[in-house]
């Protein structure tokens, strides 16, 4: 049923928790399953460090949220305003927002 639905798709959020190692080691396979699915050797995706606010329980850092970014050819979307026409590439096929958190992206959307 998964793979019907990715078939569709335009775009994809792969969010994971920073509390949960296990939902980090995940995004791999989930990139993977996408581009197997779409037939294609990128397509656009944003990665989404969820949870931020609970410090307490972290269990990834953001240095490797941004080395998991880096392995996947990423954009950082809390890039400066004066590199923003590199944040333009955000949503093209093959970049990435690492560490992205939904109140940045809600944020992001307001007029």
């Amino acid at each position: 049923m998964r793979e019907q639905y990715m078939r569709t798709g335009d775009g994809f959020l792969i969010v994971y928790s920073v509390t949960d190692k296990a939902s980090f080691e995940h995004v791999d396979r989930f990139h993977q399953l996408i581009l197997r699915v779409k037939d294609r050797e990128s397509f656009p995706m944003i990665l989404v460090a969820n949870k931020v606010d609970l410090m307490h329980l972290r269990k990834i850092t953001r240095e490797q949220g941004k080395e998991m970014a880096t392995k996947h050819n990423a954009t950082d979307s809390r890039k400066k305003p004066e590199e923003e026409e590199e944040n333009q590439m955000a949503g093209r096929p093959g970049h990435w927002h690492p560490q992205t958190t939904v109140c940045d992206i809600v944020t992001g959307l307001r007029p």
